[in-house]
């Protein structure tokens, strides 16, 4: 199997794609350009981290970079708020975006439980 057969780097990766869509046309001021690198970097580090952690041996270093990608994930819903609260993204793209967040920070939560609990029963 492959990273990218993975179901929440798919969705991890149409979300950096949309979010790299959705910062295109943001106001070219100095606050909105630091909002939107920052924004990017968490929303394309979170695939990268699944995608790296996979190529991996698996166990620990694995669950190391998926909770790495959460971090990411979290930062990415950090910076959306900034943005929308200083009105640089439309209340439907934030909208959209926090939604698709929301999705990706389950998943990685349910694969870091589950690598926790597999790591619990080898360790019996």
């Amino acid at each position: 199997m492959n990273y990218k057969e993975l179901i929440v780097w798919q969705k991890a990766h149409g979300m950096a794609l949309k979010t790299i869509r959705a910062t295109d046309g943001v106001k070219k001021s100095y606050a909105g350009e630091i909002a939107v690198k920052q924004l990017l970097r968490a929303a394309t580090s979170i695939g990268a981290n699944i995608a790296e952690g996979y190529g991996r041996s698996g166990g620990k270093e694995y669950a190391r970079f998926l909770q790495i990608a959460y971090g990411s994930a979290n930062e990415v819903d950090n910076w959306l708020n900034v943005m929308r609260d200083a009105r640089l993204m439309e209340p439907d793209i934030f909208a959209e975006l926090v939604k698709d967040n929301e999705e990706i920070l389950k998943i990685l939560a349910a694969m870091m439980r589950k690598l926790r609990e597999r790591e619990r029963v080898q360790e019996i």
